[in-house]
């Protein structure tokens, strides 16, 4: 989800951050997505981002059990106390709002990139995750 939300147009004022995240999301069931759920979707895609960036999960969408069982401690994304409303996990967030994520991506500006994702890409369509 790409924002430029807040970026002045001028070249000398532009800002860039240190991290950044890229999700990939679907509406729930294949659903026909109208304007209102596009606006929500946008302001969630945001949220889901800017949570992304600041909890730092670990890669992908499969599940890894957490050891200590703490919340404050949960590595997996869609189990992760939400940012903004820790009353409720990422995962029953995006449902509430009929949306299914099916990727993402954190990055550091200057990091390496020495993660393999060939498990996880279809060679077909770069962007679609290969259910196991």
């Amino acid at each position: 989800h790409v924002s430029t939300e807040g970026i002045y147009q001028g070249i000398r004022d532009v800002r860039f951050g240190k991290y950044a995240a890229i999700i990939r999301y679907r509406p729930l069931n294949d659903k026909p997505a109208n304007d209102a759920w596009h606006e929500r979707a946008a302001r969630l895609g945001r949220q889901i981002c800017q949570h992304i960036v600041g909890m730092n999960p670990n890669p992908g969408l499969e599940s890894v059990e957490n050891p200590t069982g703490d919340p404050d401690e949960e590595k997996f994304l869609l189990l992760q106390p939400f940012l903004l409303d820790e009353t409720i996990c990422v995962g029953e967030h995006l449902l509430r709002n009929e949306i299914v994520l099916e990727d993402f991506v954190r990055v550091e500006c200057g990091e390496d990139n020495q993660v393999d994702n060939s498990k996880n890409v279809s060679k077909e369509n770069p962007f679609t995750t290969q259910s196991s």
